[in-house]
C-alpha cells in the first residue's frame, strides 16, 4: 500500500471532527445571515416568523422576563449567554416557570388575545432546546457525506466504503433490533479508551453521541450509495 496516500487517508480522517464543528458552529451564521426567522418557524411548526412568547415587545407589556427573573434568582440564571440557555434553563423548571405564568395576569391576556396557549409556550420552549442537536444532526451529516466523496472520488476507495457501509448498517440494525442492548456492549470499551486518553465518558453523553452518529453516517453512507449507483 502507497504510505503516502495512508498517510493522506488518516489526515483527513483526523480533519473529519474538526470539519464537523466547523460547519456546526457557521452554521448559526448562515442562518442568522438569511433569515433568523427560521429559528421561530422551525419552534412553532411554520406558524409564526417572530417570536410570539418570549421578546422584548412582549416584556413591556407583560415584565414577564422581570418576574421569571426575580422568581428564579439565582447563579444559573442571571449567566445565561444567550436564548438557547435562558429556554434550556426554563424547561428544567417548567414547573416552577408556569406557576408564574399562570399568576402573571398581563401575559395570559396576552395570550389568550393572541389565541395561545401555555401549552403552545412550553411546545416552543421545548422546541428551542432541541435547536443545538439538530442542527449538530445536520452537521454531521453534511461533514460525513464531504469525508465519503473524498475518499471515494479522490482516493478511489470504492470497495472500503462499502465495507464501512455494510459494518454500519449491520451495528444500526442490530442496535435497533436489540432496543440499544447491542449499542450498549460498545460502552465499556469506548469509556475505557476515553479513559485511556486522559478523558471521562458517561451514558449519557454515550447514548447522545450513538443517536447523532449511527443515523447521520448511515444516511450518509446511503447518498454515497446512490451516487455511486447513478
Amino acid at each position: 500500500m502507497d504510505i503516502k496516500k495512508l498517510l493522506l487517508s488518516i489526515l483527513i480522517l483526523i480533519f473529519w471532527f474538526p470539519l464537523f464543528l466547523l460547519i456546526w458552529s457557521q452554521s448559526y451564521n448562515l442562518i442568522n445571515s438569511i433569515d433568523p426567522g427560521i429559528y421561530i418557524r422551525f419552534a412553532t411548526d411554520n406558524k409564526y416568523n417572530v417570536d410570539k412568547f418570549f421578546n422584548e415587545e412582549i416584556d413591556e407589556k407583560t415584565n414577564i422576563y422581570s418576574v421569571i427573573y426575580n422568581a428564579l434568582k439565582d447563579t444559573k440564571f442571571e449567566n445565561v449567554a444567550n436564548k438557547q440557555s435562558l429556554y434550556n434553563y426554563l424547561w428544567k423548571e417548567k414547573k416552577l416557570v408556569t406557576t408564574i405564568i399562570t399568576e402573571n395576569k398581563e401575559y395570559t391576556k396576552y395570550l389568550k388575545e393572541n389565541n395561545l396557549t401555555i401549552n403552545d409556550f412550553w411546545m416552543y420552549i421545548e422546541k428551542m432546546t432541541t435547536l443545538d442537536e439538530t442542527l449538530l444532526n445536520g452537521s454531521f451529516y453534511i461533514s460525513t457525506l464531504i469525508e465519503i466523496l473524498i475518499f471515494y472520488f479522490i482516493f478511489k476507495y470504492r470497495l472500503r466504503i462499502y465495507l464501512v457501509a455494510f459494518f454500519i448498517y449491520t451495528f444500526f440494525n442490530l442496535n435497533a433490533f436489540t432496543f440499544d442492548i447491542f449499542g450498549n456492549l460498545l460502552f465499556p470499551f469506548l469509556r475505557s479508551y476515553y479513559s485511556f486518553i486522559g478523558n471521562s465518558l458517561n451514558y449519557e453523553d454515550y447514548q447522545k453521541m450513538i443517536k447523532i452518529s449511527l443515523p447521520t453516517i448511515k444516511e450518509a453512507l446511503l447518498t454515497y450509495i446512490i451516487i455511486d449507483v447513478i
